[in-house]
């Protein structure tokens, strides 16, 4: 009788742990996971896993977007808010996943950042970004790191297409990577950025990307439609 009762209970239990594995397939669910999952893990973080030194840097990385418009792609459930400088003029956080939004909203206001300062949108942000005018956004900060995302490269022209005079991107990659080798193709850009940062940081998983373009900048037809060999073309109509 024991061994059958411990053998139906192994069985049922499988049972379950497959059914909801094979529920995880689906898209939607994976996203309904996440919505519980990543806040959970982002708090856990925060308190038993913070590293200062980390938090420290990623501040300083953000300090420029002060009195700044932020569009922050991949916004996660919200984990950068307590590195961001406490004067943002709006945050708008681009989130394909609806079931983070009432996190990062949950978030924000925990760090002090008002409902009326913060949009989101549920989008994928690359295709986001497309849609955009250029020369539109203060800054935009990638909150995933570059190096995990599949289309990188066209993220990147993208985000340099819409910036403002004077704008600024901020992205983390992983160092050592070739997926998206972004100093590579700084030069191609070198004339319309005032500064182009890549710090590599050995001791943490990701190093710090950033750039500002001039104060000056005016989008050519040229510059629309770059071409880097071994990539598809750079203007629109990639």
């Amino acid at each position: 009788m024991g061994n059958t009762l411990k053998y139906t209970s192994a069985f049922y239990g499988a049972a379950v742990c497959g059914y909801g594995a094979y529920q995880l397939t689906f898209p939607e669910n994976r996203e309904i996971a996440a919505g519980y999952v990543k806040p959970a893990w982002h708090r856990v973080r925060l308190r038993y896993l913070r590293n200062q030194k980390k938090d420290d840097e990623k501040r300083a990385d953000l300090k420029a977007l002060d009195m700044l418009q932020v569009l922050d792609l991949f916004a996660g459930c919200g984990e950068n808010f307590h590195l961001y400088p406490q004067n943002i003029d709006l945050w708008h956080g681009v989130e394909p996943n609806q079931h983070l939004h009432d996190s990062i909203k949950s978030t924000a206001e925990e760090n002090g950042y008002p409902t009326p300062i913060l949009e989101l949108t549920a989008a994928e942000p690359i295709e986001y970004l497309t849609k955009q005018e250029d020369t539109s956004q203060d800054s935009i900060v990638v909150s995933k790191r570059i190096n995990e995302i599949e289309d990188c490269d066209k993220l990147f022209r993208e985000a340099f297409r819409v910036l403002k005079p004077g704008g600024i991107f901020v992205c983390w990659e992983a160092p050592g990577s070739s997926k998206c080798p972004i100093p590579d193709r700084a030069k191609f850009f070198k004339e319309e950025l005032e500064y182009f940062i890549v710090e590599k940081r050995e001791h943490e998983r990701s190093s710090l990307v950033c750039f500002r373009t001039t104060k000056a900048r005016q989008l050519s037809a040229m510059n629309r439609n770059l071409f880097i060999p071994g990539f598809r073309n750079m203007g629109r109509g990639y």
